[in-house]
């Protein structure tokens, strides 16, 4: 990990660019992952959880494909689900 292996950042917090990778995206070695990490600096006095309910809370959402898949072509889910 580290800044060296970035994929993708963006610091516009209202509209983030959308990136497509061609044949030309990034290669991950067996055993590696992808992390990822979002940040929001509340700077009001209220405290605003993180969750679905945009009125009111904070959300990020990651779109992430790969090829190829699992084996057995189940979906992945995060660990401990």
């Amino acid at each position: 990990m580290g800044l060296e292996n970035r994929i993708y950042y963006s610091g516009n917090w209202n509209e983030p660019p959308f990136v497509i990778f061609g044949d030309d995206g990034p290669e991950l070695p067996a055993g590696w992952g992808v992390v990822f990490r979002a940040t929001y600096v509340n700077d009001t006095d209220m405290v605003i959880p993180f969750g679905t309910h945009t009125p009111i809370e904070k959300h990020s959402i990651l779109f992430l494909y790969f090829y190829p898949g699992p084996a057995d072509g189940e979906t992945l889910a995060w660990p401990g689900q």
